[in-house]
Order: structure tokens, then sequence, then C-alpha cells
């Protein structure tokens, strides 16, 4: 998925700002990605948390709720 004012670099892609794009805009193959770097590289799981909780106050925001308990339900998960 190409991000909206993001350069195309892996840094990027893991970005706050990309992952909230990914959250907000992505299609299954995005979410797709993202969950596979979160499993890869567990501390992206910070980076949905702080992204997700801006948006907890927003009762639209069904997207972010959904990964903000994805992320929690991951993070119980780990051994």
């Amino acid at each position: 998925m190409r991000h909206r004012h993001l350069v195309d670099t892996k840094a990027a892609a893991r970005s706050p700002t990309a992952i909230d794009d990914i959250i907000a805009r992505g299609l299954w193959a995005d979410w797709t990605m993202l969950r596979q770097w979160c499993v890869e590289q567990p501390s992206l799981l910070d980076v949905v948390e702080r992204v997700c909780g801006m948006h907890v106050g927003d009762p639209s925001a069904q997207r972010h709720h959904f990964w903000l308990a994805y992320a929690k339900a991951r993070r119980r998960a780990a051994p």
C-alpha cells in the first residue's frame, strides 16, 4: 500500500503514520502484512497501541478499536 506523504523505505513503512494509514485505509492484504510485521517484530505492538489509543474516544473508528484489541490480546498470549 502506498502511504500518503511517506517515502518508500522499510523504516517509513513501519512508522506510526504509516501504521495509522494502514489501519484506517488499508485493505485485507495490508492488514495481513501489518499482522505479519507484528509477529516478526513484537515491538510494533507498542506503536499499534499508541496509534490506536489516539482514536479510542471515537466510536466510529472501529478499525482502530479492532487493532487495539488485537495488540492487547497478542501481548497476553505472548510467552
